[in-house]
C-alpha cells in the first residue's frame, strides 16, 4: 500500500505511546469509579438477599476466576451490562469525535488514512475488538495483552485493533485552536451529561429487572 501526501503528514504526527496509555488510564479510571459505585450498590443491596448468598456466608471473600470473571460472580448481569456500556462509550465517542474523554485530555485522536474520522463500520469493528473482545471469557485476557503489546512492535505505534481496522492515533495538539478547544469542551460536557443519564437509567433498569426476575428473594 502506498501513502498519499495526507498519510505522510499523519506519519509525522503519530501519537506517542505514553499519551495513548495515559488516555486509556483516564478513561478506565473514570469508568472504574462509576463501575465500583454500581457494584457496591448491587453487592450490598441485592446480593445479600439472593439464595446463593444465604447458602454461602463467605460470598464477599470469594476470588473470581482470572480468565472468566463472570463464572463466580452472582451479579454477573450487572458486570456484563457495565462492560456493554463501557464498549458503547468507546464506540459513540469515536464515531462522534474520534476521541474519548481521555484522548481529548491528551490531545490525541483516532483517524483513518487521510486524516478523516473513521467510518461507523471501522469504529464498530474497533469497538468489537477493543474493548468487547477483551471481556470475553478465556480468550479476552490473552487477546488484551497481545493487543496492547502490539504497539511496541508496530512502526506506526498501532495496537492490534488499529492494525485490523485500518486506523491510527495521531497527536493533534498543534491543530487545536482556542475556539476548537471550546467547541470540544462543550461537546464533551454534553456527552458526559447524556452518558450519565443513560448510565443511571440503564443501571436502574438492570437492578429492577433483577428484582423482577426473583421478587420473592428480595426484601424490598
Amino acid at each position: 500500500m502506498t501513502l498519499d501526501v495526507a498519510d505522510i503528514e499523519l506519519e509525522a504526527t503519530l501519537a506517542k505511546r505514553r499519551y495513548r496509555f495515559a488516555a486509556y488510564f483516564i478513561d478506565v479510571t473514570l469508568f472504574g469509579i462509576v463501575y465500583m459505585a454500581v457494584s457496591y450498590y448491587a453487592w450490598y443491596t441485592l446480593l445479600p438477599f439472593t439464595p446463593a448468598a444465604r447458602a454461602d456466608p463467605t460470598w464477599l471473600e470469594r476470588v473470581h476466576s482470572y480468565l472468566n470473571t463472570y463464572a463466580d460472580d452472582p451479579l454477573w448481569p450487572v458486570q456484563l451490562a457495565m462492560d456493554i456500556i463501557f464498549g458503547l462509550y468507546f464506540y459513540l465517542s469515536h464515531v462522534l469525535w474520534g476521541q474519548t474523554l481521555g484522548k481529548w485530555v491528551c490531545h490525541i485522536k483516532v483517524v483513518s488514512h487521510g486524516g478523516l474520522l473513521p467510518t461507523t463500520k471501522r469504529v464498530g469493528m474497533r469497538a468489537a475488538l477493543f474493548p468487547y473482545l477483551g471481556t470475553v471469557p478465556y480468550i479476552g485476557i490473552p487477546f488484551y495483552f497481545v493487543d496492547t503489546l502490539w504497539i511496541f512492535r508496530d512502526s506506526r505505534r498501532r495496537c492490534l485493533h488499529d492494525v485490523l481496522t485500518g486506523t491510527i492515533v495521531i497527536d493533534i495538539r498543534s491543530r487545536v485552536s482556542r475556539s476548537t478547544g471550546s467547541r470540544i469542551f462543550a461537546n464533551i460536557a454534553v456527552f458526559l451529561i447524556g452518558f450519565t443519564v443513560i448510565l443511571a437509567t440503564a443501571t436502574l433498569i438492570i437492578l429492577r429487572l433483577w428484582h423482577w426476575l426473583s421478587p420473592a428473594d428480595f426484601a424490598w
